[in-house]
């Protein structure tokens, strides 16, 4: 069974305001994203403990990374919690990890951390396989066309990492891309990305071949995209393997 000790894990900024309200009833080990060979070895001593990933450190390539090592220490019964922030509170609820080193989180977790989410913008599969899916996603309440390069681009779903479009132009894996999402009125969400998967597809109801990918987001904030899908989606996310 798990210990009160929690080792908690963000970037610098987000670390400062955690400690700052001091909002978790816990003994709190905080580590620096920066500095995760000592977080582990903090781990080691006390598993089985509390393991607490910040969203927004747990959706980048290290987080991913780093949440591949936990699986041992989970089986071990340290239990792997994720952090957000939710209507200016922070919050921690527990998740899984997967073998592909990326934090899949139980429905309640992301759901929640982006809660009421209703976008249409896809969660791209950021294992480059259009089946494999970290974190939930959810489809647009109404057709959103998307900006990519400077061409209009179907947008078909969303999660807190990135969206799923289908575009006429051709979009090929880790191409990098500048996005600009309609949001409400005149404003857009422009943030930068790269094609995590891409297939080229055809259909009875379109009379020209088209490409449906996968983008994964590289400086939006996971809070902006939160809000956005908020905005944006519907509450119910994709059930998974669709």
């Amino acid at each position: 069974m798990a210990t009160d000790v929690v080792v908690l894990i963000a970037d610098a900024a987000r670390l400062r305001a955690i400690r700052e309200t001091s909002p978790f009833p816990y003994r709190m080990l905080y580590f620096s994203d920066s500095n995760l060979a000592s977080a582990l070895g903090t781990i080691r001593a006390h598993a089985p403990c509390r393991i607490a990933l910040d969203i927004q450190f747990a959706h980048s390539s290290s987080g991913r990374a780093f949440a591949g090592k936990l699986q041992s220490f989970s089986a071990a019964g340290s239990e792997v919690l994720l952090v957000s922030l939710e209507n200016g509170r922070w919050s921690m609820r527990p998740i899984e990890t997967s073998s592909g080193g990326v934090v899949a989180a139980a429905s309640a977790a992301v759901v929640a951390a982006a809660s009421g989410a209703v976008v249409s913008a896809a969660d791209l599969n950021l294992n480059l396989s259009p089946n494999t899916r970290r974190v939930p996603r959810f489809p647009v309440m109404d057709p959103l066309a998307a900006v990519v390069d400077g061409k209009t681009t179907s947008l078909i779903d969303m999660s807190v990492m990135g969206a799923q479009v289908v575009s006429s132009p051709v979009l090929k894996p880790n191409q990098r891309l500048r996005i600009t999402l309609p949001d409400e009125g005149d404003t857009v969400l422009q943030v930068t990305a790269h094609i995590a998967w891409s297939e080229f597809q055809t259909s009875k109801k379109s009379p020209l071949p088209f490409y449906r990918a996968g983008l994964e987001c590289t400086d939006a904030s996971a809070q902006a995209l939160e809000e956005y899908l908020k905005r944006h989606c519907s509450d119910a996310p994709i059930p998974p393997h669709r």
